[in-house]
């Protein structure tokens, strides 16, 4: 539950905390993710892409990998629970 939090996004409170999520995870706020190569040079293909960032090594960041791991199945889940 997000108490006390202010909602911007017209799709509610669910919708913007994914997209900040996501935001964050992409602006390098969390460093669990990198651009690719190609979308550091910016050439070639994949550019709009990330990977794991493979000199993460603590066991926070490994606590961090594991909860991202698990991100799409809980979406997944929650989604599914809503439509029916």
């Amino acid at each position: 539950m997000l108490l006390g939090e202010s909602v911007d996004d017209c799709g509610g409170g669910y919708s913007e905390s994914i997209a900040e999520m996501c935001d964050e995870l992409q602006n390098g706020s969390v460093a669990i993710l990198i651009q690719t190569p190609n979308g550091r040079d910016e050439s070639g293909s994949n550019r709009d892409c990330f990977l794991l960032n493979p000199s993460l090594k603590s066991s926070l960041h490994h606590n961090m990998f594991r909860f991202f791991g698990q991100l799409p199945a809980s979406l997944g889940v929650i989604c599914k629970q809503e439509v029916n």
